[in-house]
């Protein structure tokens, strides 16, 4: 029998509905005053220069699409099998490494406190600092790979 351990990512639910609501509410906002300029009819210039309506909706869901596109691959749960191997599991993937992989860990340049980055042999994984037991993740890292940089964390 292979035993995992699992690191859950710890958010208060208030940040739940922020993180993965938000899309969906600024979809319903957009579709609701695109709606509600369609019904008026008067809010649009009339004649050739009007803005063709369809545009109006096409880029509320392309801002919508960039919006999950940022929130659905940051990890949700960490899995460490018995093997060695490190799976990280987002909504859209699951990414698996080894700790050999990994090269470095430290906070995300491009963002604000509370994300870390991740980088290994094929790419980066970007995280939010808030798992369980974290630290023993950290610790478990470090013991398997001693060559690993961490900053941060």
């Amino acid at each position: 029998m292979q035993m995992t351990k699992t690191y859950r990512l710890y958010l208060l639910r208030s940040q739940k509905v922020f993180i993965f609501g938000a899309p969906s509410a600024f979809l319903c906002g957009w579709l609701l005053v695109t709606g509600i300029v369609i019904w008026q009819g008067g809010l649009l210039p009339k004649g050739d220069d009007a803005p063709p309506t369809i545009f109006l909706i096409l880029f509320g869901l392309v801002v919508v699409c960039l919006m999950w596109y940022a929130v659905l691959p940051y990890p949700y749960r960490i899995e460490v099998q018995e093997n060695g191997g490190i799976t990280f599991v987002s909504l859209i993937n699951r990414r698996h490494v080894t700790p050999s992989e990994i090269e470095s860990i430290q906070p995300d340049p491009r963002s604000q406190f509370g994300f870390l980055v991740i980088k290994y042999s094929r790419g980066k994984i970007r995280i939010l600092n808030q798992f369980d037991n974290f630290h023993e993740f950290i610790l478990y890292l470090k013991t398997s790979n001693p060559s690993i940089k961490l900053r941060g964390c």
